[in-house]
């Protein structure tokens, strides 16, 4: 055989090989580090995509809220592998019971329709027994709430709509008999959507207005029952006003130095960003991450969650992405899950596409037409539970148990015969440099 050619043959296989190890490398990664166990999706009467919402968990018991559905679906996740949908709470049978939290054996259940919040007793999942309400006449609470959180005896909770800013605090030690025990008025202009504590510091994600910047605020707590919070600080972006609005959530790190912000648009501006607070009076942004930084197609970053060394981010029809946090400042995608349909994957245009038969596409910011502007696919995550048990929430197909172990495992070297010798070649990923080291038969 010509010399010449078999050289040719040789590194055209190589080339070759070469390309799918690469190409099959994120899909390949993200299927180790991140595996599907089971998924539920619960029988709904309604044909609408907003259908579940909210979850939370402890122990073996998960919780849902919802939207369109009605009712709170309460699981049974002993089994990881085969959970068990052991009852639906909806004792108006039309309760749309957006927040779904559960601390032991209580359920809290917050109605974004005019039903206040529920107390519910979970001992015996198949059979919750409602322990009491708190709502306008019963603690002088919201009626209708967005979000809310528990923090010991009491719970905090804002309004179902732009119309009341204020958070109410209602000692509920006794669910039977909830007390009110103040109103927190922040400075944020419009609407506070949600709300995170760690420790004894709370902070508030502000909406804003078209006119005034939306304010993340910090406060201590630590005297909630008898005092005033005190405001530590607040984040306002000095960018353009709408680029520092619809803040929709955030996440403290475990060392409470650095806080990660979803903010939430359907314009295709929406971002993740990162603070360091290490100082709440001067709070500084450090990092930003937009989907087409990260090469997503979705409409928007949701909610986020730390669980140690990894920020897990809902992020609609993109699904779950995980970021290692080894540095704070500056997140680092390392994994992803997605539980909505491929229609919305990236594509690359094909007037961008060269002749050449040897020009692979790759790397290109086009996107599909389609790109989503309405909110769907993973609304939820919550990693408590363990690595080997993250649940996730989709807004249209209820529950996942992923598996994401893999976050930890070490990286895996791949072989193969890259120079065509029948012989076994060896490669190693620098993930510094971003380079591959191939050592062939022939070395």
């Amino acid at each position: 055989m010509n010399r010449s050619l078999t050289f040719f043959s040789k590194n055209l296989i190589f080339v070759l090989n070469l390309l799918l190890l690469v190409f099959g490398l994120n899909e390949n990664s993200s299927a180790q580090k991140v595996r599907l166990r089971s998924q539920i999706t619960p029988t709904c009467a309604t044909n609408s995509i907003a259908k579940f919402a909210d979850i939370s968990a402890d122990g073996n018991i998960a919780v849902q809220g919802s939207y369109n559905c009605r009712g709170v679906f309460i699981y049974d996740v002993s089994n990881p592998d085969s959970p068990r949908l052991a009852s639906w709470y909806n004792p108006g049978s039309n309760i749309q019971f957006l927040e779904a939290i559960v601390v032991g054996t209580r359920g809290y259940f917050g109605s974004g329709n005019g039903n206040g919040v529920h107390i519910v007793d979970l001992t015996n999942v198949n059979s919750p027994q409602l322990l009491g309400v708190v709502n306008s006449t019963k603690g002088n609470a919201f009626n209708s709430i967005h979000e809310m959180v528990v923090f010991g005896n009491y719970l905090i909770e804002n309004s179902n709509g732009f119309s009341n800013k204020i958070l109410k605090v209602i000692n509920i030690s006794n669910p039977v008999n909830p007390v009110f025990v103040r109103d927190i008025n922040p400075t944020e202009v419009l609407w506070i959507h949600a709300m995170h504590i760690r420790g004894n510091r709370m902070f508030t994600s502000g909406w804003g207005t078209s006119m005034v910047r939306g304010r993340t605020e910090i406060y201590d707590i630590s005297n909630i029952g008898t005092q005033s919070p005190t405001l530590l600080g607040f984040i306002e972006d000095s960018t353009s006003v709408t680029a520092g609005n619809s803040m929709h959530s955030s996440w403290s790190s475990e060392d409470g130095n650095y806080l990660y912000s979803c903010r939430e648009t359907n314009d295709g501006n929406a971002d993740l960003r990162t603070y360091d607070i290490s100082n709440p009076a001067h709070p500084l942004l450090v990092y930003r991450q937009s989907m087409n930084d990260l090469g997503l197609n979705a409409v928007s970053p949701h909610n986020p969650v730390v669980m140690g060394n990894y920020l897990y981010v809902s992020w609609y029809q993109a699904g779950l992405q995980v970021f290692d946090l080894t540095n704070p400042a500056a997140p680092v995608r390392v994994a992803q899950f997605d539980t909505y349909p491929s229609q919305f994957e990236r594509i690359e245009t094909p007037d961008s596409i060269t002749d050449e038969p040897w020009d692979i596409v790759c790397g290109s910011d086009s996107l599909q037409n389609n790109l989503p502007t309405n909110f769907d696919g993973n609304w939820a995550v919550y990693p408590f539970l363990g690595q080997d048990k993250v649940l996730l929430g989709d807004l249209k197909n209820g529950l996942f148990v992923v598996d994401a172990t893999g976050l930890d495992a070490a990286p895996k070297n791949n072989v193969s015969d890259f120079d065509g010798d029948g012989k076994t070649d060896f490669s190693t990923f620098n993930q510094t440099t971003g380079l591959w080291k191939i050592e062939t038969s022939s070395n």
